[in-house]
């Protein structure tokens, strides 16, 4: 202890014990601070490791941008995005010049919303931005506050391959509505657990007799179906439809035959019955008509032919007998035949009222009958 003091009072010139005890505590105080500060800037070294670390790891472009606009600090990432070196971008270049010219202004006013309301603003938005050969491509911006140097830091992601996925979906999407509305068959798609009806074309709009959207989202069941629920041919009782004479409902609960084919296909993972259908109203007119002509062809011919049939009976019984002399017989054969030629006549007269007055005959079988 007396060494140290004597070692104190030649090292620091003091002679009484209150001064040196007050040297001592000032010293221990700026040793104590040295420490702090030596401490603080170890552990901001290492945070600025990590920071620097974290920032060339993460895999996604990003950049530091000042207050003043000026890029401070690019990552590798971003260097192999745009195509810019560290040195030729670090403090020398502004954001604009990272964006394409046609939406600088747009980013500049969002940058700005986020300076004024923070919380509000949207931190993410898509932009387009512009490579260092000239080459402009999507990409989604996200910001972020930069608290220490009063500027942003900024991520970017390439989105050009979504967006042209996006694109391609659209004009996928934009045929295949095309497509579905210039069909003559109707089409409705149904969603397979619900039975709610998603989708259909205009075909299937007019048939059904009302517009898309009060189509929409009815359960087909009674409504253009007219199985009950429960009962459905495909979902429920397992059987095919392929280009099978059915019945859809409309509106007015008309019942109109169709020639309906119904495909189930799975669309974002859910299952959905797809039914296309014909309208065969002509067709079955058409086969009323015919059966109409049939019929009516059939009673005419039937009496006349008995009555001939009757009539060679009878010849024949008197020729067997002989009580008729030839010339008889002879006569009535050719009566007979007569009344065959009336019969025939009597078949083409009706056969060319048929045709005159069926529209939907076809023009060469019209041109047949009429013969």
């Amino acid at each position: 202890m007396a060494v140290t003091y004597c070692a104190l009072v030649l090292f620091l010139g003091y002679t009484d014990i209150a001064s040196l005890i007050t040297a001592v505590i000032r010293a221990a105080v700026f040793i104590g601070i040295a420490a702090v500060v030596a401490y603080l800037a170890g552990r901001l070294q290492n945070d600025m490791k990590e920071y620097r670390a974290l920032f060339e790891s993460t895999g996604t472009a990003m950049l530091l941008v000042g207050r003043d606009g000026i890029v401070a600090r690019i990552n590798g990432e971003l260097v192999r995005m745009l195509g810019y070196s560290r040195d030729a971008t670090a403090g020398t270049i502004r954001w604009e010049e990272l964006v394409a010219p046609d939406g600088r202004e747009a980013v500049g006013a969002l940058l700005a919303t986020r300076d004024q309301q923070s919380g509000t603003a949207p931190s993410s938005f898509e932009m387009r931005a512009l490579k260092k050969d000239g080459t402009i491509f999507d990409a989604m911006m996200t910001v972020a506050p930069a608290p220490t140097m009063g500027g942003y830091i900024i991520s970017l992601v390439d989105i050009s391959e979504r967006k042209q996925a996006e694109v391609a979906l659209k004009a996928s999407e934009t045929r295949l509505r095309t497509t579905l509305d210039s069909l003559q068959a109707g089409v409705v798609i149904i969603e397979e657990e619900t039975h709610r009806i998603t989708d259909v074309n205009p075909a299937a709009e007019k048939m059904i007799g009302a517009a898309r959207e009060e189509i929409i989202g009815h359960v087909c069941h009674r409504f253009i179906c007219p199985a009950e629920e429960g009962s459905c041919p495909i979902t429920n009782l397992g059987q095919r439809v392929d280009c099978s004479e059915r019945v859809v409902v409309n509106l007015q609960g008309e019942k109109i035959p169709v020639i309906k084919t119904v495909a189930q296909m799975t669309i974002d993972g859910r299952a959905y019955l797809v039914e296309n259908f014909v309208d065969i109203r002509d067709r079955k007119e058409a086969e009323q008509a015919l059966l109409a002509y049939v019929t009516e062809a059939a009673l005419r011919l039937k009496q006349p032919v008995e009555l001939i049939r009757d009539n060679l009976a009878d010849i024949l019984q008197q020729v067997h007998d002989g009580e008729t002399a030839r010339e008889i017989v002879e006569t009535e054969i050719k009566v007979q035949i007569m009344n065959a030629d009336r019969i025939v006549d009597n078949l083409r007269d009706l056969d060319c009222a048929i045709a005159q007055e069926r529209k939907e005959i076809p023009e060469a079988f019209r041109a047949f009958l009429s013969r």
